[in-house]
Order: structure tokens, then C-alpha cells, then sequence
């Protein structure tokens, strides 16, 4: 499959990234923080963890898609795929530091990470290339660090784009700090006066 470049791959899905950052966000921050899931949680591997943030997520990319124009589903041997503007092809996992997903070394696995997904004879592939939507998860395991989009040959990342937060939410914070300086500097207190505090004389 013919590589794709960090700019086209910006280009053509950041009219989607609200839509994919929610979509991994909301299933994955429940499964870790929810107090309902706490004692379950605990006793499992995180492999485990693994597997079921994945089906939380496949459901929530399914309902947030569902209907959404120039996209679609390929969902062949326990593959789950998202297809944008028949260009490219985003698989989605739980990352580990270095940006990397794992799994059990199958042919079908290893073709996926050398791009050599034409092999895997899934119906009307896109053109541009095989894009790995991941999230890494806190150290304390309490949910996700950061979101990235990658382009993986073998076990390396061409390039890496973190999606973790919006340009928008990056300006409102700005915004926010600027605000809060400016009143707190309105707050500051004024020197006393030299004056104040002098007794005054009557007979004077």
C-alpha cells in the first residue's frame, strides 16, 4: 500500500477529530475511573484491559460514525476498520510508550504493521494507507495520557500526530491563564498611606 504523508493525513482527518478524539475518550476514562467497573477492574490483566477498552471503543466509534457521510465499517476476522473519504483506513488500539500497539503475532497482525493490508483481501481497500488510532493510559491506570495517530512500518512509527487536545481547548485555556493573572493583579493590594493611622490633634 502506498505510504501516506503526516500533512495529507492531517488534511483529511481533522474535519473528524472530534468525532475519534470522543469516541476514544469517553469508553476508555469510564472503564478506568468508573466506580462501577473498580473491583471488577482490579482483578484483571492488563491485556484484559486491553481487549475490552477495544470493544468499548469499536461500539462508540460504530454510534458516533454511524450514518456520517464519506465514511464507513469493514469488520471482517475480529478486524475492525474505519474508512475516511475512501482514502485512508484507521485501526484502533491501546498504546504502549513508544506509540506502538500489541498483540498475538499473527500473519494477519504482522501484515497490518508493514502496511501490507492489500494481502489481507478486505473489500475496496482506500489507496493511502493503514493509520493506527492509539491512546496510552496514566501511570496510575486511571485513564488516558494522550491520543496519536500514527503511520507504522514494521516496529517503528513513521510519523506520530498527538490528537490529545484541540487546537479550541488550547486557546481557551490560554485565555483562561491570561484572565486570571489580570485579576489577580486588580486584587493586589495598595500600600498604605503614610498618613493612615496618624492621631489627630483636636487642639490643633
Amino acid at each position: 500500500m502506498p505510504s501516506i504523508t503526516q500533512g495529507e493525513a492531517q488534511t483529511i482527518l481533522r474535519p473528524y477529530l472530534s468525532k475519534l478524539r470522543s469516541s476514544i475518550l469517553e469508553p476508555v476514562n469510564r472503564y478506568f475511573s468508573g466506580p462501577e467497573l473498580a473491583l471488577f477492574r482490579n482483578k484483571l490483566s492488563k491485556r484484559s484491559d486491553a481487549s475490552n477498552c477495544h470493544d468499548l471503543v469499536v461500539d462508540c466509534i460504530k454510534d458516533c460514525f454511524d450514518g456520517v457521510p464519506k465514511t464507513r465499517f469493514i469488520y471482517k476476522n475480529k478486524l475492525f476498520l474505519l474508512v475516511i473519504e475512501e482514502r485512508v483506513v484507521l485501526r484502533f488500539k491501546m498504546f504502549d510508550q513508544n506509540r506502538l500497539g500489541h498483540g498475538i503475532s499473527t500473519q494477519q497482525l504482522i501484515k497490518l504493521n508493514y502496511q501490507e493490508i492489500e494481502q489481507l483481501e478486505l473489500p475496496d481497500m482506500p489507496p493511502d494507507g493503514l493509520l493506527h488510532v492509539g491512546y496510552c493510559i496514566n501511570a496510575l491506570r486511571t485513564g488516558i495520557e494522550s491520543i496519536h495517530i500514527t503511520y507504522r512500518h514494521g516496529n517503528h512509527n513513521l510519523w506520530e500526530w498527538n490528537i490529545t487536545e484541540s487546537e479550541m481547548n488550547n486557546v481557551q485555556q490560554i485565555a483562561f491563564t491570561q484572565e486570571a493573572t489580570t485579576r489577580q493583579r486588580r486584587r493586589r493590594p495598595q500600600p498604605k498611606n503614610k498618613n493612615v493611622g496618624d492621631v489627630v490633634n483636636e487642639n490643633s
